[in-house]
């Protein structure tokens, strides 16, 4: 179970930053694109916190190693912390304050992609273990 919630956690990051996202801007005008994005946004961070505290549950359950449950405790808080900060994202792009909005969306594409990657090492580690 557990690399099968690892490996659907990768696939959707993947799929939204190389597929969703790019088709949004690319086919649709700004301001529509921004509220699309403002929609979908939040929902993925939810759903991405659900998947990984239940591979929480589901390692301490298993008494999996320590570094797996770490990392998908880790990955639960970074998604929760993404989940909170879209308020101030959208504050920031909304009130054109250019640094701060650069910052939260920083912070939210790095701590996704570290999520992603965390996935992917345990995706591995479940495969070849």
């Amino acid at each position: 179970m557990l690399v099968f919630l690892s490996g659907i956690i990768v696939g959707i990051i993947f799929f939204q930053t190389s597929i969703v996202a790019p088709s949004i801007f690319r086919t649709m005008e700004p301001l529509d694109a921004q509220k699309f994005i403002r929609e979908l946004v939040p929902k993925l961070f939810a759903i991405i916190a659900f998947l990984s505290i239940s591979f929480v549950v589901i390692s301490v359950l298993q008494h999996s190693r320590w570094f797996v449950k770490g990392a998908g405790g880790l990955g639960f808080l970074l998604c929760l912390m993404c989940y909170a900060i879209v308020p101030a994202t959208n504050r920031a792009k909304d009130e054109d304050r250019k640094k701060a909005f650069s910052l939260y969306h920083s912070i939210s594409l790095m701590s996704t992609m570290l999520v992603m990657l965390m996935n992917v090492a345990l995706f591995l580690y479940f495969i070849l273990s």
